[in-house]
């Protein structure tokens, strides 16, 4: 349940992120509009999480069709997946890092607290 709430959250924050590419990318499909060039060369997506390795890699695998996207537009354009693991007992870490996410720990929490990702 939680997973899904976090998958829908991502969709909604996905869309959102779309519609301010335009105006931060600029919009070739409008009318006389060109494209602008970028004001920055790179942009990371932070991912927290734990235990979500049923959700990880629709999450990484959403995330890289956004850059894929993005870099297509922008050829100089560096994006970087991060993964916040906080503490995870499954294998959130290792899938993804298979597709293709750089892996960093959060530091070890309180023993029966929730987690700073939750």
């Amino acid at each position: 349940m939680f997973s899904a709430l976090i998958l829908v959250l991502g969709v909604v924050a996905l869309g959102s992120f779309l519609r301010c590419a335009s105006t931060i990318f600029g919009d070739e499909t409008s009318a006389g509009s060109r494209s602008k060039s970028l004001e920055f060369s790179s942009i990371s997506f932070v991912v927290p999480a734990r235990n979500e390795a049923q959700s990880v890699e629709l999450c990484i695998d959403a995330i890289g069709a956004l850059a894929t996207a993005l870099i297509a537009v922008h050829h100089d354009l560096v994006v970087e997946i991060v993964l916040v693991d906080d503490d995870s007992s499954d294998r959130t870490a290792q899938l993804a890092a298979g597709r293709g996410a750089r892996v960093v720990s959060a530091p070890r929490i309180a023993q029966g607290s929730n987690g700073k990702a939750c």
